[in-house]
């Protein structure tokens, strides 16, 4: 039977709600006003091969930048993430790269690219995307409801859902992969992020 929400209590390990199938979560920010959700840094924490990272909103300004989610990943992933920017200033490739370099040991033999459609940029308007999505060791897909930095610190409610069809796992995986294949443009080219 199906877990109805706000009856039933939430994880208190990951600090959502689930529908009862390991298929939807859900935050609820009102019952945890001071803490995150954790689902998100499970899932990649969970990793053993790949993450791929789809969310139009990546940055890491401010205190708790949103690559500080991946501090405790495993060895040995391959990190690709895809966003956009309003106006791509000149240092933010370099800046989210060194971000990770300073954030990623050596040891953990990870490599990391990073892809950006500009808004700016008229050339690569058809390209621009507003959904989130977490692809994870190629058999994976998460829909998630809001950028990385809601599953950092508490703000709004969201939710995460997987994708269980096969097809339909596959079809978000090429659909990422022809975006990243056009993101050329604004690249840091996927390399050992400590070499």
């Amino acid at each position: 039977m199906a877990k109805v929400f706000p009856i039933d209590l939430p994880n208190s390990n990951n600090r959502m709600y689930d529908c009862g199938s390991n298929k939807y979560w859900y935050y609820h920010a009102a019952s945890f006003p001071n803490d995150p959700p954790l689902l998100y840094e499970e899932i990649i924490n969970q990793a053993n091969d790949e993450i791929k990272v789809w969310d139009p909103y990546f940055n890491v300004q401010g205190s708790i930048g949103d690559h500080s989610i991946f501090s405790s990943i495993k060895k040995d992933i391959t990190l690709k993430i895809l966003t956009t920017k309003k106006h791509m200033h000149q240092s933010y490739l370099k800046d989210v790269y060194s971000a990770f370099k300073f954030l990623l040991p050596k040891s953990k033999n990870i490599r990391f690219g990073l892809r950006v459609f500009n808004r700016a940029d008229s050339t690569q308007s058809d390209w621009l995307f507003h959904d989130r999505f977490l692809l994870v060791d190629n058999s994976d897909a998460y829909i998630i409801g809001s950028s990385i930095r809601w599953h950092i610190m508490p703000q709004e409610s969201t939710g995460i859902f997987k994708v269980d069809d096969p097809e339909t796992i596959q079809f978000i995986y090429s659909i990422f992969e022809e975006y990243w294949k056009n993101a050329t443009k604004n690249q840091v080219p996927l390399q050992l992020l400590h070499t």
